[in-house]
This record gives structure tokens, sequence and C-alpha cells, in this order.
């Protein structure tokens, strides 16, 4: 129960957490289909909405985007 609850932190830290590049976003977009491409689950896929895991990945992920597009060139760097 424990290792599960760190493995649930940690999914969440992921999901979160914005990448400063967009080879980082690729890179976390293409780990989230690994892991489940090898069956295994990700924290509250059955959630629907903001709350759920999936819907904060991609958040992330889009405001990451959003951000490196708004970045002076060479200023890969997020707030």
């Amino acid at each position: 129960m424990v290792a599960c609850r760190a493995v649930n932190a940690i999914d969440w830290k992921l999901a979160t957490t914005p990448p400063t590049t967009l080879a980082g976003v690729a890179a976390v977009l293409r780990f989230a289909n690994e892991i489940e491409d090898g069956g295994m689950e990700w924290p509250s896929t059955d959630v629907v909405g903001a709350d759920g895991w999936h819907y904060q990945l991609r958040a992330t992920m889009a405001a990451a985007i959003e951000a490196l597009i708004k970045a002076p060139a060479g200023k890969a760097v997020l707030s």
C-alpha cells in the first residue's frame, strides 16, 4: 500500500509538472503511452474532468507548449 501511494504521488507530479522544452513535452506524452501500452494504469483514470489524471496531464502539456510559444528565442524556461 505504501508503494502504491508513492507511485500515485509520482504519477501526479508527472501530470502537473510542465516540461521546459518541446522535446520534454513529447517525452512525457510518449512515456504516458508506454505505460498504458504495457498494461499499467494511471491514478484516477475513472475520473472525468479537472480532477482526473489525464485531464491534468493534457492541461499541463498544453500550458507548457503555450509558454514555450510565448518565450523569447533561446529562453525556454517556464515560470
